[in-house]
């Protein structure tokens, strides 16, 4: 029987075909062998992430105009300075949590000792592409931005190298309301907070802190019982120390907030005062959701002070006290149950009759 041989030109062709498809196969190889490499080097050189100026860019402000009476900034100051251990502050909404993070972190930063805070704002559409990155439209082309987590861990790798290399500076990493994000956001940074002080990522990418880095982690947030709170991980929550911020006394609240600043009398203070201890007492029996916070009086007294002095027409103290009332206090009750009891409170209290000029 006689064997088919195939014809020169098509054994010409196979044979191209088969150098080529090599060719792909070793090509690819090759690639793959580079890809750790080059995403090891864009974790060194920011080749592949869109750029960040660590040196300035994360420089903290203060925020509030109330005083640290409790001695919370005081007690933070100490911790910061003398340990790395992440700390947690759960508190009532408007507690001072924010204003004493960022306040410590400017004293810490005027003193020299901080490189900057990193923060982020904790929701429930927070996800991991917040934590660790996303890609972003630059151009033509497009760019990848390093989320939060691994931002945290650059920053404080920036100042302990270099020029920070023999005196390294503290950077503080702040989330504010961390129980708000899901938890499966919220878990990936277990491994950043604990001996490991890395994040790796699905793709195997490794964060790694320098051993010389000094990275504070604090976070804050509601009680469980708030709407829309989370009950952190056991897994998440063993890596905290923390405090709980309790609602502050009337004596408290007069030295927190400086009403003599903005002019507002005593007899404007004290039934004030009254009113809040009365909303307090309704928050704990489940009345209302929300308790006037000393943020909520800061404003009172800068938007009293601004009726008086600023609004033209100018008002009588009475409507004056009136349009802050509803501006800043009744504002934070929009279920109609709510809203009646608290306008009733003030009204009982302050022997005003609360004719709100727009509901």
């Amino acid at each position: 029987m006689t064997r088919y041989k195939k014809p020169k030109e098509e054994l010409d062709i196979q044979t191209e075909q088969a150098e080529l498809n090599n060719e792909h196969i070793v090509k690819a190889k090759e690639i793959a062998n580079t890809i750790d490499t080059r995403i090891e080097q864009s974790s060194n050189d920011d080749t592949t992430y869109a750029p960040v100026d660590y040196e300035n860019a994360f420089i903290p402000y203060r925020i509030g105009n109330y005083k640290d009476i409790m001695g919370l900034k005081h007690e933070l100051y100490n911790h910061v300075m003398s340990c790395d251990q992440p700390v947690l502050l759960i508190g009532d909404k408007g507690s001072g949590k924010t204003m004493t993070v960022h306040d410590l972190a400017r004293d810490l930063y005027d003193d020299g000792v901080l490189g900057g805070m990193i923060s982020i704002q904790g929701n429930f559409n927070t996800s991991d592409k917040h934590m660790i990155s996303f890609n972003r439209l630059k151009g033509l082309s497009g760019e990848t931005v390093k989320g939060f987590a691994v931002n945290s861990i650059c920053l404080a790798n920036h100042f302990s190298e270099g020029i920070h290399a023999e005196k390294p500076k503290i950077v503080i990493s702040y989330t504010d309301e961390l129980p708000n994000m899901p938890t499966e956001t919220s878990i990936i940074l277990a491994p950043l907070l604990d001996g490991r002080r890395m994040i790796q990522t699905q793709d195997g990418k490794v964060w790694r802190l320098n051993d010389n880095a000094r990275l504070v982690f604090i976070a804050s947030g509601n009680p469980s019982h708030y709407a829309g709170v989370n009950t952190l991980q056991e897994a998440l929550m063993s890596r905290f120390t923390g405090y709980y911020i309790g609602y502050p006394s009337d004596d408290s609240i007069c030295k927190m907030i400086d009403f003599d600043k903005y002019g507002v009398p005593e007899d404007v203070v004290n039934p004030l005062l009254t009113l809040c201890s009365d909303i307090h007492s309704m928050k704990q029996k489940q009345d209302v959701d929300y308790v006037v916070s000393p943020r909520d009086l800061s404003y009172f007294a800068q938007e009293y002070h601004n009726r008086i002095n600023k609004y033209e027409p100018k008002e009588t103290p009475e409507q004056a006290l009136v349009g802050t009332l509803e501006k800043t206090i009744l504002i934070n009750y929009q279920d109609v149950t709510e809203r009646q009891l608290v306008k009733t409170s003030i009204e009982e209290t302050f022997g005003i009759t609360m004719q709100t000029k727009y509901s």
